[in-house]
């Protein structure tokens, strides 16, 4: 139930399984310190390595390298590998992981406080948080995970999550998509005349996973952050978010597309990874597809030269009035956070290995490369070579081979600045328009726009999102029990027969979450979310 903190994930290395113990390990390698260490780290990076031209600059620099063993799988599935490794004791010496993985570790004190290290070895970590140190801290006091402060101050490359095929666009004309029911006519039209594509029907309409389609696309045809499952109101309560009226809209919008035959057949069955096959094939017209998992797809529609089955992305409303506020800006990307376990020798090792990426010297070599060979300064500012973004056209894997993107856990984000005053990332406001084949701005030039983020509203900084935030304990045992509600009774819903069947079964889901503890839920949220804010507003006000 991620966003970009969205979109970074799908430019920065999402870090989560790893099936092997802890234990470093110091070998005769020559580094900057003479001897490098070894130590062990989760990744869901197929073939995660350091031995890679930036990777072995790294370990130049900071005398570190990390063994991978990668798990494929989602969240689910990481989380039940995380749950094995705590139970067992036989975890890698460094996790990245949410901050609801880190806080069973840290109840079961697997994990070490590390405040008393960032204070020693870790000055560029306390000097990049700058006044909003405090919020690394847990309750108690203490730090148990290091994370990225987000440092961005406009968000280039943000774009919205729903999606809809460029070829739909052009037979309609190019119209403004600002509602479900423009969104559903569109469709309809279309499938009348062209049922299939390459001699399969079309899919009008899909989604990549249960989450997706039940909590994250109702919340955005709000108009809302993404709080995960919760929407916030005025008065900063929490509440779930899938009893909410609009929602019931939203779930309305997709029941008339399935009565139609226009909603994918296999929608509640679907994984990431089989959606975003379906997906490549260009048969999916629309949809809501998050960032972090729209850019694999494209790639591999743009590969195939479909450019006509590429997507523009809209902020699509349940109806009309909406005010969008989806596109936000919070003070850390909390999202995947190191922790040291236990199980470490040298801890400190590890936190100058981080202090070095909260450097300019380590935000250049992750983000940019190395200097001459993927990037070169042009009238003082830092600029992709033409070769090696040539090179990058014509071969997909070249940036994995090189370690270009692979290392950049720590970014401070696409629209940071560095000290020098130049931007941190390739990805800026002066170059994302760069970054975009002629068909997308044939498309975007449409509609007067120059970048997708001139579809949405200027960005709003917000204290946090649910998600990045440490969930009450009691909480997790009462998400079970709604999650299976709500994942067994929302296609009941989506998919009624009837208005009166649908009607019907809404009450069911209704009546079946507040019996499985969703006002508890939502109190214990509540309460977590105002006591933050009492430590993000402390943070502010100390400025």
């Amino acid at each position: 139930m991620k966003k970009y903190t969205a979109m970074l994930l799908s430019l920065v290395m999402v870090l989560v399984l790893l099936s092997g113990c802890g234990g470093s390990k110091t070998e005769g390698e020559s580094a900057s310190s003479g001897k490098v260490t070894t130590f062990t780290m989760n990744s869901t990076t197929p073939n995660a390595t350091f031995a890679t031209p930036i990777g072995k600059i790294i370990t130049e620099k900071t005398g570190v390298k990390f063994d991978y063993m990668t798990v494929v799988g989602g969240s689910d599935e990481a989380t039940q590998k995380y749950d094995v490794w705590l139970a067992s004791g036989d975890f890698p010496d460094v996790l990245a992981f949410s901050p609801a993985s880190m806080a069973k570790y840290r109840d079961a004190g697997a994990i070490i406080p590390l405040e008393d290290l960032i204070d020693q070895y870790g000055p560029n970590i306390k000097k990049k948080f700058g006044k909003f140190y405090d919020l690394l801290r847990d309750p108690d006091g203490h730090i148990y995970s290091i994370f990225a402060p987000n440092l961005v101050e406009k968000i280039p490359d943000i774009q919205a999550s729903f999606v809809v095929q460029y070829a739909v666009l052009k037979e309609a004309g190019y119209p403004e998509i600002k509602t479900l029911d423009q969104l559903h006519t569109i469709l309809k039209d279309y499938v009348k005349k062209h049922p299939k594509l390459d001699g399969q029907d079309v899919i009008p309409f899909s989604s990549p996973d249960p989450a997706r389609t039940y909590l994250n696309a109702p919340i955005a045809a709000q108009g809302q952050p993404d709080h995960g499952e919760f929407i916030i109101d005025k008065d900063q309560n929490v509440h779930l978010a899938a009893t909410e009226p609009l929602t019931k809209d939203f779930y309305k919008f997709l029941n008339n597309l399935n009565k139609e035959g226009m909603l994918d057949k296999e929608l509640f069955s679907l994984t990431w990874e089989s959606f975003s096959a379906k997906a490549a094939q260009g048969r999916i017209l629309s949809g809501f597809v998050p960032q972090w998992i729209m850019g694999g797809i494209e790639n591999s529609l743009t590969a195939a030269g479909k450019f006509d089955q590429l997507y523009a992305k809209f902020p699509i409303h349940i109806q009309d009035g909406i005010e969008d506020h989806v596109n936000t800006i919070t003070p850390t990307n909390s999202t995947n956070n190191w922790s040291i376990t236990n199980k470490v020798k040298n801890p400190e090792k590890i936190i100058q290995f981080i202090d070095y990426f909260f450097m300019d010297e380590g935000q250049e070599l992750t983000r940019w490369g190395i200097e001459g060979k993927h990037f070169e300064k042009v009238d003082g500012k830092r600029a992709v070579k033409p070769e090696y973004a040539k090179e990058r056209a014509e071969n997909p894997t070249v940036d994995a081979q090189e370690g270009y993107g692979s290392y950049s856990w720590f970014t401070f984000g696409n629209g940071s600045k560095l000290e020098d005053g130049d931007w941190a990332t390739p990805v800026n406001p002066d170059t994302v328009e760069q970054l975009y084949n002629p068909a997308t701005k044939e498309v975007l030039a449409k509609y007067g726009k120059q970048v997708w983020a001139d579809f949405l509203p200027a960005p709003e900084y917000i204290p946090a999102y649910t998600w990045q935030l440490n969930a009450p304990s009691e909480y997790k045992g009462l998400w079970k029990k709604i999650e299976q509600v709500l994942y067994r009774g929302a296609p009941r819903v989506i998919l009624a027969e009837n208005d009166a069947q649908f009607e019907s079964s809404w009450n069911e889901l209704v009546t079946q979450l507040d019996q499985a503890g969703q006002k508890k839920a939502e109190d214990l949220w509540t309460k977590t979310w105002k006591n933050y804010l009492e430590t993000y507003n402390k943070a502010v006000q100390s400025k």
